[in-house]
């Protein structure tokens, strides 16, 4: 019985799923993806936890955030959702869509390669886009090797703010835990 389901570094035009996930998996739980976003067309709708580590590259963030949006748009199934996101340098601001969720309760965020500019550029603006109306817990993760980049307490004090989810989206959000600390791989709740 298929429990989690790991998809890796898959080229976009795989995104047709009727050979390739055709099977039937009732007790599937976690869908774990490591730089490859599913399409709202994604067959599999029995697993409730996503898990996506992303590398996400300025010239294409816009394009790969929208698809995660659309995906996370599209899946009612999803209760947890766990992203560990890294981007090597910052381009343009991407315009981004909003993900809208109605189930989603829980949100792991774990960032590394921070700082200031990329929180104000792209780690800032894809939080501020999550809609989740059913948000309960988000958990911010920022790893400490990358802690250096920025200029002193305040700017990370500064930044703060930016990484967290906007209230007025988020009225059920129960609680918010930070941790900067070193580096860690993130676990369903």
């Amino acid at each position: 019985r298929l429990h989690d389901l790991r998809l890796a570094d898959i080229l976009s035009s795989t995104n047709n799923y009727v050979n390739f996930c055709s099977w039937d998996v009732p007790n599937l739980q976690v869908l774990n993806c490591t730089n490859h976003i599913p399409s709202p067309s994604f067959p599999i709708t029995t697993f409730t936890t996503f898990m996506l580590q992303l590398l996400l590259f300025p010239n294409n963030a816009a394009l790969q955030i929208n698809n995660l949006a659309s995906f996370l748009s599209s899946k009612p199934n999803i209760l947890e959702f766990l992203l560990k996101l890294e981007i090597p340098y910052v381009g343009e601001t991407p315009v981004i869509s909003t993900a809208v969720s109605s189930s989603i309760k829980s949100i792991a965020f774990n960032i590394s390669g921070v700082d200031a500019e990329k929180v104000r550029k792209f780690y800032g603006p894809i939080v501020k886009s999550w809609r989740a109306s059913k948000l309960e817990v988000f958990q911010l993760y920022i790893d400490a090797p990358e802690l250096g980049t920025f200029s002193g307490v305040e700017e990370l004090s500064s930044a703060l703010p930016l990484l967290l989810p906007d209230r007025s989206h988020h009225s059920l959000l129960k609680a918010v835990l930070i941790d900067i600390g070193i580096s860690r791989t993130i676990e369903p709740l």
